[in-house]
C-alpha cells in the first residue's frame, strides 16, 4: 500500500470541509479519494462502503497522483513512477465509433476536428457551448503529459494509432493539449438546472459546476482515457451490458449506442438508467450516446456527475 494512502487513514478523522457551495481551485486530498471512487464505483454508495474501498481499490490513488500533477504538486517524473496502463477492449466497437466520426472543417487536426462539436441539443442561448477559458499553467501540464505518452508509444499513443495513421508534432500535441483546456475550464462557468420532476436528494435543482476544480475533472479524464477523446471501456458479464465511454468515461447502457442493434452480445435491448441515462434525463434531454465522444459533452457530463457527488459527500461529512 502507497505511503499516500496511509496517510489518508491517519488523517481522514480530521477531515474539514465545508457545505457550502463555491468555486476553488484546490479541495481537500481525503475528498478526492472519496468523489473519485464515487464516480469509479457509483453515486449511491455511502461513506463507509466508499472507505473501504479506499483501502482495497487503486483508482482513488491513481486519481490524487494526477491531481497533484495538474496542480503543481509533483513533476511529470513522479507521476510517471506510479502509473499503470489499461487496456483496449473490442476491436468492433473501436471500428463502430470512428464510423460515427466526421469532419467539419474546424481544424486540420483531425483529432481535433472530429471532436469539438458543439453541444448537439436545442439550446436556443447556446447555454451549454459556454466560452472558452485559457490557463496556461494548466495546459502546459497537459502537453507535457500528452507528448510523453504519445512519443513513448503509451495508452494515448496506442488509442490514437487506432484511429488515425498520421503521426501527431510536438507543436499539433500542443493545440490539442490547449484545446482540451480551454473547453474544461469553460464549463467551470456553468450552473446547470434540473428538468426532470423526479424526485430525488442526489440530483439537486441546480448543480453549480465550478465546485469542482478542472484539474481534478482533467485528473480523472486522464485516469479514464488517457486524454483520447474515443476512449472508452466494455463492462462484461456474459454479455457486454454497458460502456464507459469518451473522454471522461461516462458509464452509459450498452443500449443506447446504435450498436447494440448489429450485435447480439452487446445490449439485451432492455436499457438500464446508468449515469449518462439519468443525467441525460435529469439535466440534458435529447442527447444520444454518441454525442459522449465530443469532448464538450463529456466534460459537461463529467463536470455535473462529479459536482453532484462532492455535494453529497461533503454534506454527509458535516452530518458526521
Amino acid at each position: 500500500m502507497k505511503l499516500i494512502k496511509l496517510l489518508f487513514f491517519v488523517f481522514s478523522f480530521f477531515v474539514v470541509t465545508s457545505c457550502v457551495e463555491s468555486t476553488i481551485t484546490q479541495i481537500d486530498t481525503d475528498l478526492i479519494r472519496y468523489i473519485a471512487v464515487a464516480y469509479n464505483r457509483g453515486h449511491n454508495l455511502s461513506l463507509e462502503e466508499i472507505s473501504n474501498l479506499i483501502s482495497e481499490i487503486s483508482y482513488d490513488d491513481d486519481v490524487l497522483i494526477n491531481y497533484m500533477y495538474f496542480v503543481g504538486k509533483i513533476s511529470l517524473e513522479e507521476l510517471l513512477q506510479q502509473r499503470k496502463e489499461p487496456s483496449i477492449y473490442d476491436e468492433r466497437i473501436v471500428s463502430y465509433l470512428k464510423s460515427t466520426l466526421s469532419e467539419n472543417g474546424s481544424s486540420e487536426l483531425l483529432i481535433i476536428d472530429h471532436f469539438d462539436e458543439n453541444i448537439p441539443v436545442e439550446d436556443p442561448e447556446d447555454f451549454l457551448n459556454p466560452e472558452a477559458r485559457v490557463n496556461d499553467s494548466l495546459s502546459e501540464r497537459v502537453y507535457e503529459l500528452i507528448k510523453y505518452d504519445y512519443f513513448s508509444k503509451a495508452m494515448f499513443y496506442q488509442w490514437y494509432k487506432k484511429f488515425y495513421d498520421e503521426e501527431l508534432s510536438e507543436s499539433q500535441i500542443r493545440k490539442f493539449a490547449e484545446f482540451l483546456v480551454k473547453i474544461a475550464e469553460g464549463y467551470s462557468s456553468l450552473t446547470v438546472k434540473k428538468i426532470s420532476q423526479v424526485d430525488s436528494e442526489f440530483f439537486l435543482q441546480e448543480v453549480d459546476l465550478g465546485s469542482v476544480p478542472t484539474e481534478l475533472v482533467l485528473a480523472i479524464a486522464y485516469e479514464e482515457s488517457r486524454f483520447f477523446p474515443a476512449s472508452f471501456r466494455s463492462e462484461i458479464s456474459d454479455d457486454i451490458y454497458a460502456i464507459s465511454l469518451g473522454l471522461t468515461h461516462i458509464l452509459l447502457d450498452a443500449d443506447s449506442l446504435d450498436i447494440s442493434s448489429q450485435y447480439s452480445d452487446i445490449g439485451d435491448g432492455n436499457k438500464q438508467y446508468w449515469t449518462f441515462e439519468l443525467l441525460a434525463l435529469h439535466y440534458f434531454e435529447g442527447f444520444s450516446g454518441e454525442d459522449l465522444l465530443q469532448i464538450r459533452s463529456a466534460f459537461l457530463f463529467a463536470r455535473t456527475y462529479l459536482s453532484l457527488i462532492k455535494c453529497k459527500i461533503e454534506l454527509e461529512l458535516c452530518k458526521q
